[in-house]
């Protein structure tokens, strides 16, 4: 994550040189589409020497995130559209529990396991020459999670999580690096703030929320229609 938010703020800083150096601005498209993406892959393990035998992962977590997004041009800075945001992962931790025979690592109290988000809704998106700052609301949102069997429904329920629609909110700032006329790079960071309150469509057990929140840098291609 640090290298995504250095290599996010080197582009944002040559993109605002580049805006204010370049006399002819690319021409403004009254409609565009967004396609971005990011990976990431984290883990820990614990061995007996550096280059020791490698055994059982203490923390495995790996993340693909997706966006599409649509937009329309209300005014030169200001334009509005909808999104669909999607995430797809594992996440495992686990207990350092000493070594085996081989001289491996063995684990224990496994926590984790698969999970999904989906997210569509509206945002509202103001424009500086190619840079841009957006707020999105989750109109719907949900969320598996294998990982989270505490987190319970009222009736015991460890289906999908719901959004409470009191904070759903998804801002992101960034900007576009021109390639042709049509087609730039998208570069943003994202920060989605979310409570659920539901799970399998029945309330969180004694009304509790269970509370999200995640920076996502993103980079994929924009194009004017």
């Amino acid at each position: 994550m640090k290298y995504s938010f250095s290599i996010f703020i080197i582009i944002f800083i040559s993109q605002i040189a580049f805006s204010q150096s370049n006399p002819e601005e690319t021409p403004i498209s009254n409609f565009y589409v967004e396609s971005a993406f990011t990976f990431s892959h984290f883990e820990q393990q614990v061995k007996s020497e550096i280059g020791g035998a490698k055994g059982e992962l203490i923390v495995d977590d790996t993340n693909l995130s997706f966006l599409f997004a649509g937009g329309a041009r209300l005014f030169k800075a200001i334009s509005v559209g909808a999104f669909f945001r999607y995430d797809q992962g594992t996440r495992n931790n686990s207990l350092f529990n000493g070594f085996d025979s081989n001289g491996q690592a063995t684990i224990i109290n496994t926590l984790g396991g698969d999970y999904s988000e989906t997210w569509i809704g509206p945002f509202v998106k103001l424009h500086y020459k190619q840079l841009f700052f957006s707020i999105g609301y989750g109109l719907f949102g949900q969320r598996t999670d294998d990982g989270r069997p505490d987190v319970e429904a009222s009736d015991s329920n460890l289906g999908d999580f719901s959004l409470d629609p009191s904070v759903a909110w998804v801002f992101n700032i960034g900007g576009n690096v021109p390639l042709t006329e049509k087609l730039g790079v998208y570069f943003g960071i994202e920060y989605r703030a979310r409570y659920y309150n539901e799970r399998g469509g029945v309330l969180l057990q004694d009304n509790i929320v269970f509370g999200t929140q995640n920076f996502t840098p993103l980079f994929g291609v924009s194009l004017g229609l």
